[in-house]
């Protein structure tokens, strides 16, 4: 028979248990054969977000990934669109967090509707998620990157930078590429993601295997999402290898001052 939603919302709300630490699993029933898991994630070493960084890595690649982190370390126009929402917003949220310990500042807006697209024109950089219909209307803005989620992609603006040589002014498109990263830390970035692509690739294979075996038991659901939270995890703590390699020392390139500057 039917239940009406109110009534799911209500039982939910009154009569099953919050997850707790002395019993952080709960298995509600919700029919004969409709079962539904309720867990309390676990405490994490990192900030816990929205991002999937499972899917940035599998969707993008670990060369696309390193794009993303010096688009946004340098502060760059970003935008980011799929036909799919989900993966925009996780993809988005993932972007913000590979630069921890920094946090993004600027303008940020993981699921921009189309009709609002203006914000593209904003002068000042941003992270601004869209669908990919956005293109049926409209041509990509010359100053503003752009991620493709669905062909796994990434369009940069060609941005002119002129200059003065002597007397005689020069102009020339800026060169922008991962090779601006430090070497020694982006190699070792690019290794260790190169080797989680692969693990996250098995992950994939396992799931579908499973799944094909009917395999819906509530202990192989944990710990999927257990394994899923450990790849996570390794993925994010990738990122924050990089960014401790190139921060280390920083210190030693603070000079205080120690006189009255000139007049």
């Amino acid at each position: 028979y039917d239940v009406p939603l109110e009534r799911l919302i209500s039982h939910f709300l009154y009569s099953v248990p919050f997850p707790s630490p002395d019993r952080p699993r709960i298995l509600v029933q919700l029919s004969a054969l409709d079962n539904i898991a309720l867990y309390q994630p676990p405490e994490l070493p990192l900030p816990r977000s929205g991002a999937n960084f499972r899917m940035l890595l599998t969707t993008l690649g670990p060369d696309n990934c390193q794009l993303l982190l010096l688009l946004a370390l340098t502060e760059q126009k970003t935008l980011v669109h799929s036909l799919r929402p989900h993966v925009v917003t996780a993809v988005c949220e993932a972007i913000r967090q590979i630069i921890f310990p920094f946090h993004w500042q600027c303008p940020y807006i993981p699921l921009c509707p189309v009709s609002m697209c203006d914000y593209l024109s904003a002068p000042v950089p941003f992270i601004i998620g869209l669908a990919s219909r956005f293109f049926d209307f409209y041509d990509q803005p010359e100053d503003v990157n752009a991620v493709d989620l669905d062909t796994n992609t990434i369009s940069l603006c060609s941005e002119e930078v002129a200059g003065q040589k002597g007397n005689q002014w020069i102009s020339a498109l800026r060169q922008f590429g991962t090779k601006l990263l430090p070497k020694r830390a982006a190699r070792t970035l690019r290794t260790n993601l190169l080797s989680l692509q692969e693990k996250c690739v098995q992950h994939n294979r396992l799931v579908q295997k499973m799944e094909m075996e009917h395999d819906d038991s509530i202990d192989f659901d944990f710990k999927l999402r257990a394994r899923e939270s450990a790849l996570e995890l390794e993925i994010q703590e990738a990122f924050l290898q990089f960014m401790v390699a190139i921060l280390g020392g920083y210190r030693q390139n603070l000079l205080p001052i120690t006189r009255a500057p000139t007049q």
